[in-house]
């Protein structure tokens, strides 16, 4: 597509010169002669080729940058994986830990250690799985999971509630999960930075009268007055990242029709606020 429009416009330009050349060969031809009428013409052509050429390298422009924006975001999703593929291997390694703890306890006969072990385990596991049951969405509760699991080994409480039935919810999951996951990465990399012990994330959503609400709040260091604005924009990162994330996150609830806001104060936290409409347009995808 973007050769199409590099040569588009090359050969306006090209056109455009040659007019340019015989129109003043036509001037030195027809100087005795009446040429006011063919001069108005040939000018008005030529700006329309001149029109017509920028119009194809500003196209051309376009289509380079969405294809950096693109070889960009297929890089960072490439990174997202790794980092669900490590977290899910460093859950199937704590796994391992525990099972070896037991063993050597077993070794030693320490059966009642074993058994305030597995009680502590379990009773930790049955929180994370309980709240994982109030949501009727298996990709929603499976990505809760996942990072519920990164930000408690990170030292995060993390948390959700929903009332929404997802019987009726008929959004693509991977978009869902990809907005909500991108979200909470955030707030974990943010968290992280601060050292302090009641460090949270809360993932709260609900049903409106025509929009499902979805709030991702966390009580970290709030974004810059300046920052608001720009923080939705591709490349834009107060990191050391690609700053893909949250413009990612915009495109896609905006492809899904809904709506996206941000307040952040120093008493209050953060909150991301996700608005999508209870009756899906039939052009969406659900893919």
């Amino acid at each position: 597509m973007k050769q199409l429009y590099f040569l588009k416009a090359f050969l306006c330009i090209l056109i455009c010169i040659f007019t340019m050349l015989l129109f003043e060969l036509s001037i030195f031809e027809q100087l005795n002669r009446t040429i006011y009428f063919s001069f108005m013409a040939c000018i008005f052509f030529i700006l329309i080729l001149w029109v017509l050429s920028i119009w194809f390298f500003y196209k051309f422009a376009m289509v380079v940058n969405e294809e950096r924006i693109a070889r960009e975001t297929d890089q960072f999703q490439l990174e997202e994986s790794r980092k669900l593929v490590q977290t899910l291997q460093s859950q199937r390694h704590d796994y391992r830990n525990q099972l070896q703890v037991i063993r050597v306890l077993a070794q030693f006969n320490k059966n009642s250690e074993i058994i305030k072990y597995i009680d502590d385990y379990i009773s930790l596991a049955n929180v994370s799985a309980a709240a994982s049951s109030r949501i009727n969405n298996s990709a929603i509760s499976a990505l809760y999971l996942v990072y519920e699991t990164e930000a408690r080994d990170k030292g995060i409480k993390m948390t959700i509630d929903s009332d929404i039935d997802f019987t009726h919810f008929k959004y693509s999951p991977s978009k869902v999960t990809r907005i909500i996951g991108n979200i909470i990465r955030n707030a974990i990399e943010c968290l992280e930075e601060i050292n302090r012990q009641d460090r949270e994330i809360q993932i709260t959503m609900w049903e409106a009268n025509d929009y499902y609400v979805i709030s991702i709040w966390n009580n970290g260091d709030p974004i810059p007055e300046t920052h608001i604005e720009r923080i939705f924009l591709p490349g834009f990162s107060t990191k050391n990242s690609s700053g893909l994330r949250l413009g990612i996150v915009k495109e896609l609830v905006q492809e899904l029709g809904g709506n996206i806001s941000v307040v952040s104060q120093v008493e209050f936290g953060t909150e991301f606020k996700i608005t999508l409409p209870r009756t899906k347009p039939n052009s969406l995808s659900t893919a």
